[in-house]
């Protein structure tokens, strides 16, 4: 039984991984990285805003 913060954490590094998966894929598709509008950064400071 995982309690409930290490899921969370598991989570975040799962959604971490899929989002490097997805900015590698981006360089190798368009030759640069994803756009600074699709980081996860990037959403939760405009969700803060």
């Amino acid at each position: 039984m995982i309690d409930q913060c290490t899921k969370e954490m598991i989570d975040q590094h799962k959604q971490k991984i899929m989002w490097l998966d997805r900015e590698q894929l981006s360089v190798r598709q368009f030759g640069h990285r994803a756009p600074k509008e699709l980081s996860p950064k990037f959403e939760n400071e405009r969700a803060v805003s």
